[in-house]
Parts: structure tokens; C-alpha cells; sequence
């Protein structure tokens, strides 16, 4: 196949060594990390950045060496954009937009930082190029509203004393919301219907997510 019909397909997320690497954030899957996400654990929970010098992309590790994830940043874009113009690839696939720090809020180097990069190469536009340099100290608004609450609250049950009669809306069947108040981040079957089920994404932040969703054959 000629070289100007192949694409490069570029992540803006990285992968854990381990699939029980922690997660923090929006994302809510282990061993996973989106950019942003990634841009907050170096800043703002002190984990250390390295670069690898031979395979030309950071990884990161806890404090306490907890296990690494590989990673992108804006130099690793800079030498795959930079890959596709000397072997002449038809251009970059992306996966996917909103896994870049889309509003600028989490990195310190405006919005949609890798995507941007990987443009400015393509187009020679290198007055473009984002800032290589991360924020030097954490945006503590949006950390807050990032950092998932690491301890949940007791529950406890009580034996009614009465049978509650049933409303409209318990025939309904629970709402996103119910569902999602009670329960982490995560999906969640739906016992009202076994073709469908509840997306809980960012509970208690305001770039939260909380929907019912259908299962497709």
C-alpha cells in the first residue's frame, strides 16, 4: 500500500502496566489515564514524569513507585507529527478529542494541546506549537472539582416498618441520578431492565455525567 494512504493512529491517553494501576478522575477505569488526567497526577499529586529516551514518550510513577503508565505529551506529539511528514502517511488518525485537555484548565498549555501540536507540525506552523511545560502549581479549583472522594459513606439498613407504597416514579424504575448518587463512578445495571444500563461519570463534579444507556446486541 502506497505510504500517503496509510494514517498514524495517535492517543490522547496512556496505559498502566498493570490493569490494577489506580485511577483517579473522570475517566473512572483502572490502568487507564486520559492526558489531562495525567497532567493533574504529575502537578498536583506529585507523581514523577521520565522520559524514555528510546522509545521517545514519558511514563509516569507514583510517589512510591507504584506501577507506571506510558503516557503522551506535547514533545512525544512533536516527534510522531514529525514521523508521518518524513515517511510521507497520508496523516493522524486521533483517539480521541476529548481525552486532550480540551478546555486548557488542567495542563497550563491551552486548549487541546496535543491536537494542536500534531496540526502546527503538520502544517509547518511551528510559531503554533504549544508550550512544552506543564502548570508549575496545581489549579486548585479544578482539582477539587476533579478529585473523585476517596472514602464513601457508611451505609446502613433498616427493617421498615411498613411496606412503602409505591410511587409513579418507583414504577418508573430509578433515574440516573438516584442511581448515580449512591453508587461510584462506573456503569451500573439497570434492574428495571435488562437491556439497558446507567453511565456514572464525574459524580459530584460539574463535568459530570449521569445517563441510561442501551445494550446493543
Amino acid at each position: 500500500m502506497p505510504a500517503n494512504k496509510m494514517m498514524l493512529g495517535l492517543g490522547t491517553y496512556g496505559r498502566g502496566d498493570t490493569p490494577a494501576m489506580p485511577y483517579t478522575g473522570f475517566k473512572g477505569e483502572s490502568g487507564f489515564v486520559a492526558y489531562y488526567e495525567s497532567c493533574i497526577q504529575i502537578v498536583c499529586e506529585k507523581m514523577k514524569e521520565t522520559w524514555d529516551a528510546k522509545q521517545l514518550v514519558p511514563f509516569i510513577t507514583g510517589p512510591y513507585n507504584q506501577p507506571k503508565a506510558g503516557v503522551e505529551n506535547v514533545r512525544s506529539m512533536k516527534y510522531k507529527a514529525n514521523y508521518i511528514k518524513q515517511n510521507n502517511l497520508g496523516g493522524a488518525m486521533i483517539w480521541t478529542l476529548d481525552m486532550d485537555d480540551f478546555r486548557g484548565q488542567f495542563c497550563c498549555q491551552g486548549k487541546f494541546p496535543l491536537i494542536k501540536t500534531i496540526k502546527a507540525v503538520l502544517h509547518g506552523q511551528l510559531k503554533l506549537l504549544p508550550k512544552e511545560k506543564m502548570c508549575s502549581t496545581c489549579p486548585t479549583k479544578e482539582y477539587k472539582d476533579f478529585k473523585p472522594n476517596s472514602q464513601s459513606q457508611p451505609q446502613t439498613t433498616e427493617k421498615p416498618t411498613k411496606k412503602p407504597k409505591k410511587s409513579k416514579r418507583d414504577a418508573e424504575g430509578p433515574t440516573p441520578e438516584d442511581v448515580c448518587e449512591e453508587l461510584k463512578d462506573g456503569q451500573w445495571p439497570d434492574p428495571t431492565d435488562c437491556k439497558s444500563y446507567f453511565l456514572c461519570r464525574g459524580v459530584g463534579s460539574q463535568w459530570g455525567e449521569q445517563k441510561r444507556e442501551i445494550c446493543y446486541a
